[in-house]
């Protein structure tokens, strides 16, 4: 079911990442869970240093959910990379991820880019699984 109450930004002020601090910590500690190669700290610098961009989904004035994005310049192309996507009723605001893609466009970008678990690929149909990481702790 589409609810037309959500909405999806990017984070523009620090007052607005301070302000919101708690319930974003809470949403990237759940993702980070998948990937305990980054470190919420590290996280939280890269959004202070301007090297990603926080957005967050609201239901209404309540944020529902976070994650952050990073443009990776290769040779050949532009990626935006869609990184520790966490949240509520996922299913109900992933349609607005369109809104994600439509900013990485106007950056220049020729693809999103997006590593998480396999659960992924059900919700986002229109995204293909050309290659997955792979990995051992050792």
């Amino acid at each position: 079911m589409i609810n037309e109450h959500y909405t999806i930004a990017p984070v523009r002020t620090l007052e607005e990442l301070t302000d919101n601090k708690s319930v974003v910590e809470h949403y990237l500690r759940k993702a980070l869970t998948k990937a305990p190669e980054y470190s919420l700290r590290e996280v939280l610098k890269s959004i202070y240093d301007g090297l990603s961009v926080l957005w967050l989904i609201r239901e209404g004035d309540v944020v529902i959910g976070a994650f952050t994005v990073k443009v990776y310049d290769y040779p050949n192309t532009r990626i935006l990379m869609l990184h520790l996507l966490g949240g509520d009723k996922i299913e109900e605001w992933l349609h607005l991820l369109s809104k994600v893609e439509d900013y990485g466009r106007d950056l220049g970008c020729d693809m999103v880019e997006m590593h998480g678990r396999y659960a992924w690929k059900k919700l986002l149909p229109d995204y293909k699984s050309d290659r997955i990481i792979l990995n051992k702790v050792l």
